[in-house]
């Protein structure tokens, strides 16, 4: 009785094995079709001498049967490196086919192609950019002398299983996992500089962290390093750069631990800024770093012109870097509901010129200035007596005037806001910390109706918001009050780019030239009027 029992007892055991392991393998395989991923591993050739890069880029592991790439289509690739996929792929017996995505797609802006891989694990994927046809701007790739930058948004591919994730996926990196980047042939003494792990000097690991606005840069670079809280920030200053680097780490340090004591954490552990020389002899004084950068990186890109004014420089170069570096607190740290650009921009853009004249890097007069600039700009605005901050702000793109006006008016209104709460004996950097503990650091879900609720707390009144923010109402010149100056520093920006009195001297005798001249033009036809009657 006993063997039948074991035998009986061997056959239940072998097909419940057999159901489990087949259960195990679909689930494995659905899990393989589901969670499809790609091994990918970048190699950049620099070529100084004709100003290229020569891409490859290998493909391994690919786990799922059709394929979808995204090129940006920015002009970078359609212009300058070109759209047709089917040339760039070896070892890959299909052609790409264009496909269309859903409008209003997070990643609308890509050109997207489908490939059929017939059980085909991996192929290689070429380009070139040729670097100098591409006029500069922060967001682009650019290659000068001493330095080379590479962002994430208009260098590298995205791969999608399918066009829903095109639709959904905001991340950049979609079924990449981890992928990295070789620079080879670097110039002497360059290094490459990133907030992502390094494999050797000439290897980054580019990871899953939120955000596919990945920053590389290599170059010719001075560095420091320092820590806050649990932070470690390294300041990249161009070598070419002929500024005082002493002076700006310290300010740039004191920046963030001014930050820091408002909000009292820092949500990033690795954070790079880097400072370079435009490639073009750029006469303004320092370009805006924009949204190219996302947490981990700054950039920013200064002029060197012989003719600029190097307060001026100083000023708006700390005013760009205060910016950006605000927003590795505001608003990265959130869980946004939905889009609130008018906070996030607006008061990023007054809180970091505050900052500035508190610590005292520039004077009352030039944050005045600011201001002043700030108004005139909105004032201009067509759109500001018909469209809110907040229906600007939830525009997925918004246009150059809803950005003004998120930026302008934003701004305002974050300083018509502090004005207010100064009155009563509080700040922006209260309300602000306070804001931050509560949804930031408790990961609440946050939207415009509840940053409006927070500072109509502060406010003791939800007028100012439901007229400036939720409404239309102007804001006039006097509620700023800045008094005559004002309308002196509105003035100024039509006179000649020179320090007073010089400017009005100079507007004077342009003046006087033109009316002598006209004076002269006027006799010499009544003249030939006259010769012409006799």
């Amino acid at each position: 009785m006993l063997v039948p029992f074991i035998r009986f007892l061997m056959w239940k055991v072998l097909i419940l094995c057999l159901i489990v392991g087949f259960a195990t393998g679909y689930a494995v395989s659905s899990r393989a079709d589901t969670d499809a991923s790609i091994d990918v591993a970048y190699t950049v050739r620099i070529d100084q001498g004709q100003q290229q890069l020569k891409v490859s880029a290998v493909f391994q592991n690919i786990q799922t049967e059709k394929l979808l790439i995204g090129f940006s289509n920015s002009f970078i690739w359609s212009k300058y490196a070109g759209t047709n996929l089917a040339d760039r792929i070896s070892e890959l017996n299909v052609t790409p086919e264009k496909v269309n995505i859903y409008p209003n797609s997070l990643d609308d802006d890509l050109d997207l192609y489908s490939l059929v891989l017939n059980g085909q694990k991996g192929f290689t994927l070429s380009y070139v950019l040729t670097t100098a046809k591409i006029p500069y701007d922060v967001h682009f790739t650019a290659l000068t002398p001493s330095t080379l930058h590479i962002p994430g948004l208009d260098f590298f591919v995205k791969a999608f299983k399918s066009r829903q994730e095109v639709a959904i996926d905001n991340t950049g990196l979609s079924l990449f996992g981890n992928y990295t980047i070789r620079i080879e042939n670097l110039p002497l003494g360059w290094e490459i500089v990133s907030s992502y792990p390094q494999i050797d000097e000439q290897t980054v690991v580019i990871d899953d962290r939120w955000g596919g606005e990945i920053l590389l840069s290599a170059g010719l670079y001075q560095k420091t390093e320092f820590t806050i809280g649990d932070a470690t920030i390294v300041i990249a200053f161009d070598k070419q750069l002929a500024l005082n680097h002493e002076e700006y780490y310290q300010t740039i340090e004191d920046v963030f631990q001014h930050y820091y004591s408002i909000y009292r954490h820092i949500p990033e552990s690795e954070i790079l800024v880097v400072i370079n020389r435009d490639p073009s002899v750029y006469q303004g004084a320092s370009r805006s770093i924009g949204g190219q950068v996302k947490r981990q990186n700054v950039i920013n890109s200064v002029g060197w012109g012989r003719h600029i004014n190097q307060n001026l420089l100083k000023g708006k170069l700390l005013g760009h870097l205060a910016h950006e570096i605000h927003h590795i607190w505001l608003s990265h740290g959130f869980d946004l509901k939905e889009n609130w650009y008018w906070f996030q921009e607006g008061f990023t853009e007054y809180i970091s010129e505050k900052s500035l004249l508190g610590l005292g890097l520039v004077s009352r007069e030039y944050f005045e200035k600011e201001i002043a600039a700030r108004y005139k700009q909105y004032d201009a605005l067509s759109i500001k007596s018909v469209t809110t901050l907040v229906e600007a702000s939830l525009k997925e793109k918004p246009d150059s005037d809803e950005i003004a006006l998120i930026y302008g008016k934003g701004m305002l209104v974050a300083y018509l806001i502090d004005k207010r709460l100064q009155s009563q004996g509080k700040s922006i950097e209260i309300l602000l910390s306070d804001f931050y503990r509560k949804y930031a650091l408790q990961k609440t879900p946050v939207g415009n109706q509840e940053i409006i609720s927070h500072i109509n707390s502060y406010l003791g009144d939800h007028t100012f918001t439901k007229t400036h923010v939720l409404g239309t109402d102007s804001i006039n010149s006097t509620s700023l009050s800045l008094g005559w100056k004002y309308y002196w520093w509105i003035a100024e920006y039509y006179l000649p780019p020179l320090s007073f009195p010089y400017n009005i001297l100079v507007a004077i005798v342009v003046v006087l030239s033109a009316l002598l001249l006209i004076g002269l033009l006027i006799r010499f036809i009544r003249i030939k009027k006259l010769e012409s009657a006799s």
